[in-house]
């Protein structure tokens, strides 16, 4: 049975969540770190950047080290300044080691009410509650569907994206089946 997308499940759901206590840490030091840089950053450092892979798979950062830190400046610049979202992901996967779900991740740590994290676990979640078709794919357009979705579902139940997040990569990629 389909459970119903309401504010109370995705609530109960997020507190599921269960990730390791050195992720939700490194989640809080990133959003310190790009605090830092001001109130609305233009860019990313190299070292920022290296969190994020870190948190998000940090399988990919022998491939993000190789990155420059003046590019990693110059592809997140152009990022946060384009008002096209095809070209404000894309340029991102310019950069070693980023493909659309780390991009997706970057989008969310600089622009958390808009952009919500790609991930598999959260994708299938989706497809679950017949909210989403097909399978996961690192392309513009799936990356633009699975946002929308999500965005619809935030807004429907006055929650976070992430709150969102936390709920659908718990349903079926976590604890709960």
């Amino acid at each position: 049975m389909v459970p119903i997308v309401n504010k109370v499940w995705i609530e109960e759901m997020g507190e599921k969540y269960d990730y390791k206590k050195r992720e939700i840490d490194l989640e809080n030091r990133i959003f310190a770190a790009i605090k830092k840089l001001g109130p609305s950053p233009s860019f990313l450092t190299k070292d920022i950047l290296m969190m994020i892979v870190d948190w998000k798979a940090s399988r990919a950062s022998g491939h993000a080290s190789k990155n420059e830190e003046q590019f990693i400046m110059d592809v997140t610049r152009a990022s946060f300044s384009a008002t096209n979202e095809e070209l404000r992901i894309g340029v991102l996967t310019l950069m070693k080691g980023v493909g659309f779900r780390m991009a997706s991740t970057i989008l969310h740590f600089r622009f958390p009410d808009s952009y919500t994290i790609m991930d598999w676990r959260a994708w299938n979640s989706l497809k679950a509650l017949d909210r989403i078709q097909g399978e996961i794919e690192d392309t513009f357009e799936c990356w633009k569907k699975y946002n929308e979705v999500c965005r619809e579902i935030a807004k429907q139940n006055n929650v976070t994206l992430r709150e969102l997040d936390k709920a659908l990569w718990t349903y079926k990629g976590g604890a709960v089946q």
